[in-house]
Protein backbone atom coordinates (compact mmCIF):
# COMPACT_ATOMS: atom_id res chain seq x y z
CA UNK A 1 0.00 0.00 0.00
CA UNK A 2 1.41 3.39 -1.04
CA UNK A 3 0.40 6.37 1.11
CA UNK A 4 1.53 9.44 3.02
CA UNK A 5 3.38 8.67 6.22
CA UNK A 6 2.26 10.11 9.54
CA UNK A 7 4.13 11.05 12.69
CA UNK A 8 3.32 7.63 14.13
CA UNK A 9 5.49 6.15 11.37
CA UNK A 10 8.66 8.09 12.31
CA UNK A 11 10.30 5.29 14.36
CA UNK A 12 9.96 2.83 11.46
CA UNK A 13 11.02 5.45 8.91
CA UNK A 14 14.08 6.17 11.05
CA UNK A 15 14.95 2.47 11.19
CA UNK A 16 14.67 2.15 7.39
CA UNK A 17 16.80 5.29 6.93
CA UNK A 18 19.49 3.86 9.20
CA UNK A 19 19.47 0.53 7.38
CA UNK A 20 19.84 2.11 3.95
CA UNK A 21 22.17 5.05 4.65
CA UNK A 22 23.92 4.27 7.92
CA UNK A 23 23.22 7.67 9.51
CA UNK A 24 23.08 7.97 13.28
CA UNK A 25 19.64 8.09 14.90
CA UNK A 26 20.45 11.50 16.42
CA UNK A 27 21.12 12.96 12.95
CA UNK A 28 17.86 11.60 11.57
CA UNK A 29 15.89 12.93 14.53
CA UNK A 30 17.33 16.39 13.86
CA UNK A 31 16.07 16.07 10.27
CA UNK A 32 12.54 15.31 11.51
CA UNK A 33 12.78 18.26 13.89
CA UNK A 34 13.94 20.72 11.22
CA UNK A 35 11.63 19.56 8.43
CA UNK A 36 8.73 18.21 10.47
CA UNK A 37 6.35 20.96 9.35
CA UNK A 38 7.44 21.27 5.71
CA UNK A 39 8.45 17.80 4.49
CA UNK A 40 5.92 15.47 2.89
CA UNK A 41 6.79 11.83 3.49
CA UNK A 42 5.55 9.09 1.20
CA UNK A 43 5.98 5.38 1.85
CA UNK A 44 5.11 1.83 0.88
CA UNK A 45 3.76 -0.36 3.67
CA UNK A 46 3.86 -4.15 3.67
CA UNK A 47 1.93 -5.48 6.66
CA UNK A 48 3.65 -3.77 9.62
CA UNK A 49 6.82 -2.95 7.70
CA UNK A 50 7.68 0.28 5.92
CA UNK A 51 9.26 -1.14 2.80
CA UNK A 52 10.15 2.08 0.95
CA UNK A 53 10.11 5.83 1.57
CA UNK A 54 10.76 9.25 0.06
CA UNK A 55 10.76 12.71 1.64
CA UNK A 56 9.71 15.70 -0.48
CA UNK A 57 11.25 19.00 0.65
CA UNK A 58 9.98 22.33 -0.73
CA UNK A 59 12.50 24.20 -2.90
CA UNK A 60 12.39 26.56 -5.88
CA UNK A 61 13.91 26.39 -9.34
CA UNK A 62 14.90 29.89 -10.47
CA UNK A 63 15.27 30.27 -14.23
CA UNK A 64 17.61 32.57 -16.13
CA UNK A 65 14.86 35.21 -16.33
CA UNK A 66 14.69 35.28 -12.52
CA UNK A 67 11.29 33.55 -12.34
CA UNK A 68 10.77 31.06 -9.50
CA UNK A 69 9.03 27.73 -10.02
CA UNK A 70 7.85 25.51 -7.13
CA UNK A 71 9.84 22.29 -6.92
CA UNK A 72 10.46 19.39 -4.55
CA UNK A 73 13.78 17.88 -3.56
CA UNK A 74 13.21 14.15 -3.05
CA UNK A 75 15.49 13.15 -0.21
CA UNK A 76 16.15 9.89 1.65
CA UNK A 77 14.60 7.82 -1.13
CA UNK A 78 15.10 4.28 0.16
CA UNK A 79 13.86 0.70 -0.13
CA UNK A 80 14.48 -1.93 2.54
CA UNK A 81 16.83 -4.68 1.30
CA UNK A 82 14.17 -7.39 1.77
CA UNK A 83 11.75 -5.54 -0.53
CA UNK A 84 14.03 -4.54 -3.40
CA UNK A 85 13.49 -5.54 -7.04
CA UNK A 86 9.72 -5.33 -6.66
CA UNK A 87 9.24 -1.88 -8.22
CA UNK A 88 8.34 -0.26 -4.90
CA UNK A 89 10.66 2.72 -5.38
CA UNK A 90 9.00 3.57 -8.71
CA UNK A 91 5.55 3.24 -7.15
CA UNK A 92 6.43 5.54 -4.23
CA UNK A 93 7.94 8.09 -6.64
CA UNK A 94 4.86 7.97 -8.90
CA UNK A 95 2.55 8.47 -5.90
CA UNK A 96 4.67 11.37 -4.62
CA UNK A 97 4.87 12.99 -8.05
CA UNK A 98 1.08 12.81 -8.46
CA UNK A 99 0.54 14.41 -5.06
CA UNK A 100 3.09 17.15 -5.80
CA UNK A 101 1.61 17.77 -9.24
CA UNK A 102 -1.83 18.31 -7.73
CA UNK A 103 -0.31 20.93 -5.42
CA UNK A 104 1.12 22.84 -8.38
CA UNK A 105 4.74 21.70 -8.00
CA UNK A 106 6.53 21.99 -11.34
CA UNK A 107 9.64 19.83 -10.84
CA UNK A 108 10.90 16.89 -8.81
CA UNK A 109 14.65 16.77 -8.18
CA UNK A 110 16.91 14.22 -6.52
CA UNK A 111 20.54 13.18 -6.09
CA UNK A 112 21.15 9.43 -6.55
CA UNK A 113 23.11 8.00 -3.61
CA UNK A 114 25.33 5.88 -5.89
CA UNK A 115 26.06 5.60 -9.64
CA UNK A 116 23.91 2.48 -10.39
CA UNK A 117 20.80 4.36 -9.24
CA UNK A 118 20.99 6.78 -12.16
CA UNK A 119 19.64 4.02 -14.39
CA UNK A 120 16.77 3.27 -12.01
CA UNK A 121 15.67 6.90 -11.86
CA UNK A 122 16.10 7.27 -15.62
CA UNK A 123 13.55 4.49 -16.07
CA UNK A 124 11.21 6.53 -13.84
CA UNK A 125 11.45 9.51 -16.21
CA UNK A 126 14.27 11.48 -14.60
CA UNK A 127 17.24 12.89 -16.48
CA UNK A 128 20.56 14.29 -15.36
CA UNK A 129 20.45 18.08 -14.96
CA UNK A 130 23.64 18.72 -12.98
CA UNK A 131 27.20 17.43 -13.12
CA UNK A 132 30.17 17.69 -10.79
CA UNK A 133 33.93 18.03 -10.99
CA UNK A 134 36.76 17.98 -8.43
CA UNK A 135 39.62 20.46 -8.41
CA UNK A 136 42.68 20.13 -6.22
CA UNK A 137 43.18 23.30 -4.18
CA UNK A 138 46.53 24.95 -4.65
CA UNK A 139 48.26 26.44 -1.60
CA UNK A 140 48.84 29.67 -3.53
CA UNK A 141 49.43 32.98 -1.71
CA UNK A 142 46.15 34.79 -1.11
CA UNK A 143 44.74 37.62 1.01
CA UNK A 144 41.31 38.00 2.53
CA UNK A 145 39.08 36.95 5.40
CA UNK A 146 36.96 33.88 6.17
CA UNK A 147 34.01 34.21 8.52
CA UNK A 148 31.66 31.44 9.64
CA UNK A 149 28.02 32.52 9.26
CA UNK A 150 24.61 31.08 10.11
CA UNK A 151 22.13 29.48 7.72
CA UNK A 152 20.01 32.61 7.26
CA UNK A 153 23.02 34.75 6.35
CA UNK A 154 24.36 32.06 4.03
CA UNK A 155 21.01 31.73 2.28
CA UNK A 156 20.81 35.48 1.64
CA UNK A 157 24.38 35.67 0.32
CA UNK A 158 23.94 32.55 -1.82
CA UNK A 159 20.82 33.99 -3.46
CA UNK A 160 22.77 37.13 -4.40
CA UNK A 161 25.62 35.17 -5.95
CA UNK A 162 23.60 32.65 -7.97
CA UNK A 163 22.27 33.37 -11.45
CA UNK A 164 20.91 31.59 -14.56
CA UNK A 165 19.08 28.32 -13.77
CA UNK A 166 19.62 27.23 -10.16
CA UNK A 167 18.08 25.43 -7.22
CA UNK A 168 17.05 27.82 -4.45
CA UNK A 169 16.92 26.06 -1.09
CA UNK A 170 15.69 27.69 2.10
CA UNK A 171 17.47 28.26 5.42
CA UNK A 172 16.16 24.94 6.84
CA UNK A 173 18.01 23.10 4.08
CA UNK A 174 21.18 24.94 5.07
CA UNK A 175 20.65 24.39 8.80
CA UNK A 176 20.66 20.66 8.16
CA UNK A 177 23.74 20.92 5.92
CA UNK A 178 25.49 22.82 8.71
CA UNK A 179 25.16 19.92 11.15
CA UNK A 180 28.50 18.63 9.90
CA UNK A 181 29.77 21.42 7.64
CA UNK A 182 30.87 25.04 8.01
CA UNK A 183 28.97 27.80 6.20
CA UNK A 184 31.43 30.56 5.34
CA UNK A 185 31.61 34.06 3.92
CA UNK A 186 34.91 34.82 2.16
CA UNK A 187 35.96 38.35 1.33
CA UNK A 188 38.93 39.43 -0.76
CA UNK A 189 39.82 42.85 -2.15
CA UNK A 190 37.99 41.95 -5.38
CA UNK A 191 35.01 39.78 -4.44
CA UNK A 192 32.69 38.31 -1.81
CA UNK A 193 32.14 34.54 -1.88
CA UNK A 194 30.20 31.92 0.07
CA UNK A 195 31.37 28.37 0.73
CA UNK A 196 30.36 25.16 2.47
CA UNK A 197 33.34 23.24 3.88
CA UNK A 198 33.96 19.91 5.56
CA UNK A 199 37.24 18.76 7.06
CA UNK A 200 38.39 15.29 8.06
CA UNK A 201 41.77 13.61 8.49
CA UNK A 202 43.70 16.60 7.18
CA UNK A 203 41.56 16.95 4.04
CA UNK A 204 39.44 20.04 3.37
CA UNK A 205 36.48 19.42 1.06
CA UNK A 206 34.80 22.54 -0.28
CA UNK A 207 31.33 21.31 -1.23
CA UNK A 208 30.24 24.66 -2.66
CA UNK A 209 32.15 27.80 -3.57
CA UNK A 210 30.24 30.68 -5.17
CA UNK A 211 31.54 31.92 -7.44
CA UNK A 212 34.26 29.32 -8.01
CA UNK A 213 37.69 30.93 -7.75
CA UNK A 214 41.04 29.17 -7.12
CA UNK A 215 42.29 32.07 -4.99
CA UNK A 216 39.24 31.91 -2.69
CA UNK A 217 39.67 28.14 -2.43
CA UNK A 218 43.35 28.64 -1.50
CA UNK A 219 42.31 31.12 1.19
CA UNK A 220 39.92 28.54 2.65
CA UNK A 221 42.67 25.93 2.66
CA UNK A 222 45.10 28.24 4.44
CA UNK A 223 42.51 29.29 7.03
CA UNK A 224 41.51 25.69 7.75
CA UNK A 225 45.01 24.46 8.48
CA UNK A 226 44.31 21.29 6.46
CA UNK A 227 47.18 19.56 4.68
CA UNK A 228 45.38 19.41 1.33
CA UNK A 229 42.03 20.31 -0.16
CA UNK A 230 39.61 19.61 -2.98
CA UNK A 231 36.81 21.80 -4.30
CA UNK A 232 33.65 20.34 -5.84
CA UNK A 233 32.59 22.36 -8.87
CA UNK A 234 29.57 22.35 -11.22
CA UNK A 235 31.91 22.00 -14.18
CA UNK A 236 32.70 18.32 -14.60
CA UNK A 237 31.68 15.04 -16.17
CA UNK A 238 30.36 13.14 -13.14
CA UNK A 239 26.53 12.97 -13.13
CA UNK A 240 25.21 14.53 -9.94
CA UNK A 241 21.52 15.55 -9.77
CA UNK A 242 18.46 14.47 -11.75
CA UNK A 243 15.12 16.11 -12.40
CA UNK A 244 11.67 15.53 -13.86
CA UNK A 245 9.04 17.99 -15.08
CA UNK A 246 5.69 17.27 -13.41
CA UNK A 247 3.34 19.74 -15.10
CA UNK A 248 4.61 20.21 -18.65
CA UNK A 249 6.99 23.07 -17.84
CA UNK A 250 10.32 22.66 -19.60
CA UNK A 251 12.99 21.38 -17.24
CA UNK A 252 16.23 23.38 -17.60
CA UNK A 253 18.85 21.51 -19.59
CA UNK A 254 21.47 22.40 -17.00
CA UNK A 255 20.70 23.40 -13.44
CA UNK A 256 23.04 24.57 -10.71
CA UNK A 257 22.19 22.22 -7.86
CA UNK A 258 25.11 22.69 -5.49
CA UNK A 259 24.31 21.11 -2.14
CA UNK A 260 22.66 17.79 -1.42
CA UNK A 261 22.48 17.90 2.42
CA UNK A 262 25.00 15.04 2.50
Amino acid sequence: MILRAGREDLPRLTALWQTCFGDRREEIEVFWKIFGKTAEIFCAKEDKDIAAMACALPVQVVDEAGESHPAAYLYAVATAPAYRRRGLCGKVLAFAEDALRKRGVSYALLVPAEPPLFGLYRRCGYRTVAFRGREEISAAPCAGTVQEIDAEAYFNLRELLLYEDFLSCGPDFLRYQALGDRLCRIETAQQVFCAVCAQEDGLLTVKELLPYDPAAAALLLRESGAQRGVCLTPEGESPYAMGKALRGDALPQKLYFGLAMD
